[in-house]
């Protein structure tokens, strides 16, 4: 589980195969830090109702507050049940 105000270290194993780099183990790590999430926002999408491809929506968000800062949101959407998401 992932908890605000941590340093996590991820780390990443790849193995050779055994038809290629058999035996052959590399491996790479990163650490990152999970800080607060944000708070006391809200985010809206107007309208309400609409058609997809032929209904013009507008996504606004106001009011949100991060103790850490917050340096950028980005909005994204997925056709495909979250494979794959595309910014808006």
């Amino acid at each position: 589980m992932i908890t605000p105000n941590n340093y996590y270290n991820i780390t990443f194993f790849v193995n050779g195969s055994s038809d290629y780099y058999y035996g052959m183990m590399g491996s790479l790590y990163n650490v990152i830090y999970i800080g607060n999430p944000p708070s006391n926002g809200l985010c809206s999408i107007s309208p309400l109702e609409g058609y997809a491809l032929n209904t013009e929506f507008t996504l606004t968000q106001s009011g949100w507050r991060d103790p850490d800062g917050i340096s950028q949101y980005t909005f994204d959407f997925s056709l495909d049940d979250g494979v794959n998401f595309l910014p808006i």
